[in-house]
This record gives structure tokens, sequence and C-alpha cells, in this order.
């Protein structure tokens, strides 16, 4: 490939900014070009053709701890 990955995800942004690109389309050459970089740094190859869903909100377990509560605000 003669152009870098950053060049072409840029070049792609610029694309669908400027309405040459629908935004599904823009989504799926997005999702094609961060499958091939997984692929050639990690050695993951991504074949399924799942759509990404929104991420998940985490439990209530990571939420800020009480101790990072200032002691003037636990009197109130």
């Amino acid at each position: 490939m003669s152009k870098s990955y950053a060049t072409i995800l840029q070049n792609l942004c610029h694309d669908h900014m400027n309405h040459r690109l629908s935004f599904e389309e823009y989504r799926r050459k997005r999702r094609v070009l961060f499958s091939k970089i997984d692929e050639q740094f990690n050695g993951y190859s991504n074949d399924c053709q799942e759509d990404l869903t929104a991420p998940t909100l985490p439990s209530k377990q990571f939420g800020v701890p009480s101790f990072a509560v200032p002691a003037q605000a636990k009197k109130n």
C-alpha cells in the first residue's frame, strides 16, 4: 500500500465531511480500513460482518469510590 493508513483515514473523513460519501458508506469503508489495520499490526483477522453496537455502560462497581468524595459533602 503506497499511502499510510493515517492518510487514507484522513481522506476518508474529508470525503464524508465534504458530502462525497454518505454516512453509511463512510462507516463501511472505515470498518474495512480498521480491519486491515488490526490484521496487519495485531495479526487478527475480523471476518465478522456484524454491525457495531453502542458501548455498554460499566456496572456500579466502577463508580467513584467513597474515599474520593470530600468530607464536607458527606456531612451535607
